[in-house]
Formats: C-alpha cells, sequence, structure tokens
C-alpha cells in the first residue's frame, strides 16, 4: 500500500506578509506616480532640447513604462 506524507504544519504568519504587501503599494505608487508625472514633464524638455517632435518625445516616457512592466519582476 502506497503511504503518502503527511502535509506540514504551516505556521501562523507574524505580520511580515502584511509588512511586505504594504511597502510592495507604497513603492508601486511611488513609481507609477514618478512615471507618469515626471516623464510628463520631461517629454517637453526633451523636445525642445533635442529639436525632436512631440510624439517621438512622448515615446521615451513609453519606453520607461514599458521597462517597468517588462522587467520590474526581476528588479
Amino acid at each position: 500500500m502506497l503511504k503518502f506524507p503527511q502535509p506540514a504544519v504551516l505556521k501562523k504568519d507574524s505580520g511580515f506578509a502584511w509588512l511586505v504587501l504594504s511597502m510592495t503599494a507604497i513603492s508601486c505608487f511611488a513609481h507609477y506616480g514618478f512615471a507618469n508625472s515626471v516623464t510628463g514633464g520631461l517629454t517637453i524638455v526633451q523636445k525642445d532640447y533635442f529639436n525632436i517632435d512631440l510624439q517621438l518625445s512622448s515615446l521615451i516616457g513609453s519606453a520607461y513604462i514599458a521597462c517597468m512592466h517588462i522587467f520590474g519582476k526581476y528588479l
């Protein structure tokens, strides 16, 4: 007859998971706030400084946000 191992007894969480969750939420809030506010302002500065049109300048901000989504789980 096959004997299956007994499931491990899980210890009660001491609140560390809530700390990680709340710090992650604050980090995402700050990072997305920076990405959506500062990159919009930088778009105008980059447009004037590099003498490029607004669409190409806004591509820089979009690429920044895309890199956050692509590489976010590795950082």
